[in-house]
């Protein structure tokens, strides 16, 4: 009896070590090269934001702009800095080379995307779309 405690004891211990690895494994990020290509009006201005792994970076600058990041998480948001709609401001993303998405949207678009786990097994996630008002005049003061 004593033997067989032992060994659940010791059964337990290896499954809990295990879960624990695999769950730091599979939230751990894996980096990757995204690519923001804003477009619209050329010339005109515009003002956005980048989070890469959790540190912000903020933009002014004239269209067409591009910006690219090498990271496992990003989370974006840009618009027309004057804040009038444009009806040709759009955002296309790619992740390591290959289109992921786009959005055309006259107010600004945000979007995010992360990839986590290790290369071939793991969860990517996201998404991109419209700003809204209160979006777009906290992003252009």
């Amino acid at each position: 009896m004593r033997r067989r405690k032992r060994l659940i004891v010791v059964a337990s211990t290896v499954l809990a070590v295990l879960a624990v690895g695999l769950l730091l494994l599979h939230r751990t990020g894996v980096l990757q090269t995204y690519t923001l290509d804003v477009a619209g009006e050329p010339g005109r201005a515009v003002a956005g934001t980048v989070t890469a792994d959790g540190v912000p970076h903020t933009f002014r600058g004239v269209l067409p702009l591009k910006v690219e990041y090498r990271a496992s998480r990003l989370e974006f948001a840009f618009a027309p800095a004057d804040g009038r709609p444009d009806d040709s401001f759009a955002v296309h993303v790619r992740v390591n080379g290959e289109e992921w998405g786009h959005c055309n949207n006259p107010s600004g678009v945000k979007g995010g995307h992360e990839r986590t786990g290790v290369p071939g097994w793991g969860i990517r996630g996201g998404g991109i779309g419209g700003l809204n008002a209160a979006e777009v005049a906290a992003l252009t003061r």
